[in-house]
């Protein structure tokens, strides 16, 4: 299995791990059953990956300029908040694992030595690891 497509299942089980703390059950287990299907070789499931971490590249930009929006206000507040500094901290940091898990599933989904991988693991030609 190349590295990439380890660190991008890496990054599938840090968010399954963040949504069952967060008691986001279903979207736990959607979580696992794309692990497993990209782990099976699923062409079908890493395209639609792909199509999920643009989505999800575009809504964390929104939500970066959403951030910035409410620290711009919480300035010209004086700082005083109700929520505190700590939430804007935790949401900006989410934020960005977004970003950043997005831009390298997308890289690492559309790499060759990944597709072939697939290819192989879906016809049962690649070694297991």
């Amino acid at each position: 299995m190349p590295g990439k497509l380890k660190v991008v299942l890496g990054i599938y089980a840090i968010n399954v791990v963040l949504n069952i703390l967060n008691s986001g059950w279903i979207s736990a287990v959607i979580g696992v059953l794309i692990m497993a299907f990209l782990f099976k070789g699923s062409d079908t499931m890493r395209k639609v990956v792909i199509v999920f971490a643009v989505i999800g590249l575009v809504f964390s930009v929104l939500g970066l300029l959403g951030i910035g929006a409410l620290l711009a206000v919480l300035s010209a507040a004086g700082g005083e908040s109700t929520g505190g500094m700590g939430d804007v901290i935790i949401a900006l940091l989410s934020i960005v694992f977004g970003i950043v898990g997005s831009i390298y599933t997308i890289w690492a989904l559309t790499r060759q030595d990944v597709k072939d991988w697939m290819l192989a693991k879906a016809s049962g030609a690649a070694a297991a690891g």
